[in-house]
């Protein structure tokens, strides 16, 4: 209840004889508001009256530009109700499992992941003895085990993300923008590297790109293991990723050290 309006004991106006007919939401509200008692609506000109007009954005006071506030209140929640239910959405319902999809196919996913761990070791093994030459170097390593992998990731997360989805057992049927999200992430410390190894930024920076690799593979492990999502994974990619994982970090320690003595 917003409120109880006073008794009126003064006459009734009356309606002009020319009636609106009904529109829409507003044929349920009366088409002239007449004053009740001497002193209501005192105040507007002679010849203005509250009318429900229906226009959009509030129904306004006949000759004037100013919406009555209760009407317009009703017209807005209509509308806004109506907004709300035609409004579409990408996220499906909870109680709806996510379509299964039958078109696209896991494989371009599952190669480039491959790949993407064997490019990575090669440069990981040429990483181990060209920091031991003099002077250390890791040029060729992060060429290959931080640049190319975080294109190949690119390309899984961004362009073969559907793919990706249906690899992982989170395909809705769409695209996600989440997973480009990460592969744009990926291509990020994989043009950090090429730039310090192009620009000759020192080792620092080179053993840097291997860090930031490293510890988002890391990350990316505690999270799975942290949340309870290794039941609904299979446990061998897990296992590929925290050692691959420690690898990397492993890498970029050795080359921080052997930048700094």
């Amino acid at each position: 209840m917003l409120g109880c309006a006073p008794v009126c004991t003064g006459p009734q106006g009356r309606r002009d004889l020319n009636p609106q007919p009904p529109v829409l939401e507003t044929g349920a509200l009366p088409i002239e508001l007449q004053p009740c008692g001497r002193h209501a609506y005192a105040d507007l000109p002679r010849g203005v009256s509250v009318r429900a007009t229906p226009l959009r954005g509030g129904v306004r006071v006949a000759g004037s530009g100013f919406p009555h506030p209760i009407l317009a209140l009703r017209e807005w929640l209509a509308l806004d109700t109506a907004a709300m239910n035609n409004h579409p959405t990408n996220t499906p319902p909870m109680d709806t499992p996510p379509p299964k999809s039958e078109t696209v196919s896991p494989r371009p996913s599952a190669i480039l992941m491959w790949l993407t761990y064997l490019v990575g070791g090669i440069g990981f093994f040429i990483g181990t003895f060209t920091l031991q030459s003099d002077p250390p170097s890791l040029s060729v390593a992060a060429l290959l085990a931080v640049t190319a992998t975080g294109v190949l990731s690119f390309f899984r997360h961004a362009v073969f993300n559907r793919s990706d989805a249906v690899r992982g057992g989170w395909d809705y049927g769409m695209r996600n923008n989440f997973q480009i999200e990460v592969g744009l992430a990926n291509l990020a410390w994989g043009v950090f590297a090429a730039l310090a190894v192009i620009l000759d930024w020192g080792l620092i920076a080179v053993a840097s790109s291997f860090l930031v690799s490293g510890l988002y593979f890391a990350f990316v492990t505690v999270f799975v293991v942290v949340t309870g999502d290794i039941k609904d994974r299979k446990i061998g990619p897990l296992i590929g990723i925290a050692v691959w994982a420690l690898m990397v970090l492993g890498m970029g320690w050795m080359g921080i050290s052997a930048a700094t003595t």
